[in-house]
């Protein structure tokens, strides 16, 4: 009798702890849930994060990185040590990102797209270098490995005229293939370039216009626009192939004036000045009809007529 009241009250014990056990595992899955209901808190760290980006052809850059301030601090040499690969900003190391790939610096070393971790190794008397690492989940140069460099650059500071309390990055001399990058903080700056290939913009455009999942109504809708960036870009080797793109929009809307400018001034790249001169005209005249054809476009036509005739009796 004993032995079996004992029995009862050990099962008794088992099948309360074991059901304390599934009541603690299930408030354990329920705080979870919980906590993954609500939006998390968004605190500000000491260095703000910044993102800039810019297009270049078809392909989009951007740095993100932590903006640290100079706060009367003595930066290079002590904060930034000489000779030491430095995050290049604060808190997690800098990321570069680029879609397509690019040429970097003087020597258009070629870099693939992606997402890079961005470092520079400053040096007291001689040219300074920026890495591109292609581990970007670093926190700093913690776990920096340089078996991982993707891209090392020599590139030369300058005591800068403008002093950047907080450091910066940026883009300057943007052009339709080619741009700069700058960087700067206290007393120091530096820049370097990089290209994109122009072939990578045609080859975008190319592939669209075989594209067979886009239907003819709506290609149609970018034949104009890219012989226009033909023109913009000046660019000789494509003109002759924009010409049939133009012809293309001119049949789908024959009263439109912008497309008779375009395949005037494709004419002019490719030095036929005397049917440039008639496309040039046409345009005005169906413009002028129209009655849509603004006062400033109007005279840059009458302009573009008097250099072509000019240029044909040469």
């Amino acid at each position: 009798m004993k032995k079996g009241v004992l029995v009862l009250l050990i099962l008794a014990m088992f099948i309360s702890c074991n059901n304390h056990e599934k009541m603690d595992k299930g408030e354990n899955i329920k705080e979870t849930v919980q906590l993954e209901s609500y939006p998390g808190l968004d605190i500000p760290t000491k260095s703000q994060f910044s993102t800039v980006s810019q297009k270049l052809g078809v392909s989009n850059v951007s740095i993100g990185y932590f903006r640290p301030n100079v706060n009367d601090r003595n930066v290079w040499g002590e904060v930034v040590e000489w000779d030491s690969v430095w995050r290049a900003g604060a808190e997690s190391s800098t990321v570069f990102e680029i879609e397509k790939d690019v040429y970097v610096g003087k020597s258009e070393s070629i870099l693939p797209k992606g997402k890079y971790s961005f470092f520079i190794i400053p040096k007291q008397n001689t040219a300074w270098e920026v890495v591109f690492n292609k581990d970007n989940s670093l926190y700093g140069t913690s776990g920096y490995d340089s078996k991982k460099d993707v891209l090392r650059l020599k590139v030369n500071p300058v005591s800068s005229s403008e002093f950047f309390e907080t450091m910066t990055f940026m883009f300057d001399e943007v052009k339709d293939f080619d741009l700069n990058i700058k960087f700067g903080w206290a007393d120091k700056s530096f820049e370097f370039p990089i290209r994109i290939d122009e072939s990578t913009v045609w080859d975008e455009f190319n592939q669209y216009f075989k594209s067979k999942s886009i239907p003819d109504s709506i290609k149609s809708k970018y034949y104009l626009k890219v012989a226009n960036f033909c023109v913009f870009t000046n660019d000789t080797l494509k003109a002759e192939e924009c010409l049939s793109l133009v012809d293309k929009s001119i049949d789908k809307k024959p009263d439109d004036f912008n497309a008779y400018i375009v395949k005037s001034e494709l004419l002019a790249l490719l030095m036929d000045y005397e049917s440039a001169v008639v496309y040039a005209k046409k345009a005005h005249s169906i413009g002028s009809k129209s009655r849509k054809m603004p006062l400033e476009v109007a005279n840059h036509l009458e302009e573009n007529i008097t250099k072509y005739q000019t240029l044909t009796k040469l």
